[in-house]
């Protein structure tokens, strides 16, 4: 029978503000050993958004990405606001690094990244017949950080089979959908 992890005591050992903390926990192992385990907590939840418009076309956006200094295509994401609800979160995402908005929403899952090594939530949404926002938002972080990308599913499909997305939130997020059939009607 397998066993379960017990905290014995946790300490902090490093915090970064709003955006995460690192805890070094005094555990039990299911094994009887006692050992240490790290673990980056994030009070903080975070979106994801796969936006379709009428056309059957998928929106992107391309970034750098300085933890790995490679340019990065994802789905359009970001951090949770504690004053938001996650479809707010989700909407305002949406506007600010694509300038679209929607009013066909539907949270599709949820799961949590780096389950060995975090805590961090991430709900899915699919925002279905995406126009160009009126409110015209952009990252409040820096203007020029996103490049919008439109493409079809069989262009999504092949740049994730040949490695070309390798963004673990894009590559669950779309796992995700494709499981459920978001994607069926584009097939075609």
């Amino acid at each position: 029978m397998i066993g379960k992890w017990k905290k014995i005591k946790t300490e902090e050992v490093y915090h970064c503000g709003k955006w995460y903390r690192v805890e070094k926990d005094k555990v039990l192992t299911p094994g009887g050993t006692e050992g240490v385990y790290y673990v980056i907590r994030k009070d903080l939840s975070s979106v994801v958004v796969i936006a379709l418009d009428k056309k059957s076309n998928i929106y992107l956006t391309k970034q750098h990405r300085y933890s790995v200094n490679k340019f990065s295509v994802e789905f359009p994401a970001g951090y949770a606001d504690k004053k938001e609800t996650l479809l707010g979160s989700a909407k305002r995402e949406l506007a600010e690094e694509m300038s679209l908005a929607s009013n066909n929403w539907k949270k599709i899952g949820e799961y949590i990244e780096v389950l060995g090594m975090s805590s961090l939530r991430m709900s899915i949404f699919v925002a279905k017949n995406c126009h160009e926002s009126e409110m015209l938002k952009k990252d409040p972080l820096d203007k020029n950080l996103h490049e919008n990308l439109v493409m079809r599913y069989a262009e999504l499909r092949k740049l994730i089979a040949e490695g070309k997305i390798f963004d673990s939130v894009t590559l669950c997020a779309f796992a995700f959908a494709e499981a459920q059939g978001v994607f069926d009607k584009l097939k075609k």
